[in-house]
């Protein structure tokens, strides 16, 4: 099946969010979201969604720190049926912290949304769509030890890998609401369900076993979750604001050359 078709990528930041009408292909392009210590970043187009977690200790790539490699960890969700996505739009909110994507295919319409809390130290993860059927598993550059896969509760599977002293791993809880999931080696595989939270925490030094008691703790509810972290996201948010003292629509900036989601980047506008 032919790859998806998108608009001309173009990155609109506005005074508290910004969007763009093309996925990420490269992190550097990614929506990102975090809580000072773990940071998110949201890249993937709809048929493969990549969700990246790092932390302090660990940088992303590219950065002047990052010395030996860490690249963290990344939940892989890759669908089962190809469906071509139209109407896609990706937005990052600064104020809650917030990254939401949205698109359409043949089935009907469908949102993935995601933020790391500053209340409960996790990533909230939140798919809905017509049916859901995808794969999803944990990779991270390090050859050893892998990802393992086990099953919880009714529609809950859980994904991890070992974290340490050569790089972070990660306890994922994932819950499949309306219908099944099952393991299929070290991945989890969601077939018909309405809709899918994960909830993720990074292992630093084999913190397993804690991690997944404060995992099973959470609530499966997102809007639940995310007004506890925004009570705590917005007004530290709000105490500060950069003005360039431009007016409304004024290109504020432009990246020649640069490319996203495999289209050439028009222009980076301020929105107002």
């Amino acid at each position: 099946m032919a790859a998806p078709t998108y608009r001309a990528a173009r990155c609109v930041v506005g005074r508290h969010g910004s969007h763009d009408t093309a996925p990420a292909t490269r992190w550097e392009d990614g929506f990102r979201s975090g809580d000072g210590d773990c940071g998110l970043v949201m890249l993937g187009d709809p048929l493969a969604e990549r969700l990246l977690l790092s932390g302090r200790r660990y940088p992303l790539p590219g950065s002047s720190t990052d010395q030996q490699g860490h690249r963290g960890v990344v939940i892989e969700l890759d669908r089962a049926v190809l469906a071509p996505a139209a109407d896609y739009r990706r937005e990052a909110d600064f104020r809650t912290g917030e990254v939401t994507v949205h698109w359409t295919d043949v089935s009907g319409s469908w949102r993935s949304r995601a933020f790391v809390s500053r209340a409960d130290k996790v990533l909230v993860y939140d798919l809905v769509g017509p049916a859901i059927d995808l794969t999803v598993r944990l990779s991270t550059s390090r050859p050893d030890p892998g990802p393992q896969a086990e099953t919880g509760g009714p529609g809950e599977v859980l994904l991890t890998i070992p974290g340490g002293a050569t790089g972070p791993g990660a306890v994922t809880r994932l819950v499949a609401v309306d219908g099944p999931a099952h393991v299929d080696g070290a991945a989890a595989v969601v077939r018909g369900a309405l809709r899918l939270v994960l909830l993720a925490a990074l292992d630093r030094s084999g913190q397993g076993p804690a991690l997944r008691r404060r995992l099973a703790a959470l609530p499966i509810d997102y809007p639940r979750l995310l007004r506890r972290h925004v009570a705590l996201q917005a007004p530290a948010y709000e105490r500060m604001e950069l003005g360039f003292g431009l007016p409304a629509g004024v290109m504020v900036g432009a990246r020649a050359g640069r490319r996203c989601g495999g289209q050439p980047r028009e222009t980076i506008r301020w929105a107002g």
